[in-house]
């Protein structure tokens, strides 16, 4: 049992509104995704848990809502500036597509590897499997994957590519091959490179600009999946 993060945004107003608007999202939630572990906000409470007013940068602003809500919780409300988009010059951009489709290929070259490496384990012959680090002997049929994440953003990179596929019940260890492990970590690692080159390239300095017109709330959090 493991948790999805989502959230909701809303412009700022009344925050009695806010709240209807939250409640009605979850409602929504749980009418279209189901109320069985579905990791999104239709498994979290109607109400809001908390009001946190820190003026922050949206990027900023999901940090510290997957930071500081905990699973089971109510959701988290946070309170965010949207930011005018910086001009790029005509090359500059030019260079930031080349590298999103490099990630794109890449992102799907991980998906499909995952593929490959789950289906090959439940495909398997034998019924029964060994976990190398606690010796359990398990049948596979009876055991789930870890889901594939593909999340990624420039400010915190890559983050939950997961490698680990078919796992051990009792230990947590991976029960997928060693070079099975390796070909997902290496599409992983050339990810994060054109990363921090489209982070370079759209780098512009400007000031932080709380605009009270582009005041907004991230509400949400950790949702059992």
């Amino acid at each position: 049992m493991g948790g999805n993060f989502d959230y909701i945004e809303v412009k700022d107003m009344d925050r009695e509104k806010i709240a209807q608007v939250w409640a009605h999202q979850v409602e929504q939630s749980r009418y279209e995704d189901g109320r069985s572990y579905s990791g999104q906000i239709g498994m979290l409470s109607e109400e809001i848990g908390g009001w946190h007013d820190l003026g922050l940068d949206y990027s900023a602003a999901q940090e510290w809502l997957s930071d500081n809500h905990n699973k089971w919780e109510p959701a988290l409300a946070v309170s965010y500036y949207a930011q005018p988009k910086p001009e790029i010059n005509v090359k500059a951009l030019a260079k930031i597509s080349v590298h999103q489709k490099s990630i794109a290929d890449l992102v799907e070259s991980y998906k499909k590897a995952y593929t490959d490496m789950t289906d090959a384990f439940k495909s398997a012959k034998s019924n029964m499997v060994g976990c190398k680090t606690c010796n359990s002997k398990l049948n596979r049929t009876y055991l789930k994957p870890m889901p594939s994440h593909s999340s990624y953003n420039l400010e915190r990179g890559v983050q939950n590519l997961g490698t680990q596929g078919y796992f051990c019940p009792v230990c947590k260890s991976s029960l997928q091959t060693d070079s099975q492990i390796e070909r997902l970590r290496k599409i992983v690692a050339k990810i994060q490179p054109h990363l921090d080159k489209i982070k370079e390239l759209s780098a512009v300095k400007r000031e932080f600009v709380k605009d009270p017109n582009q005041k907004h709330w991230l509400i949400g959090g950790w949702c059992p999946s």
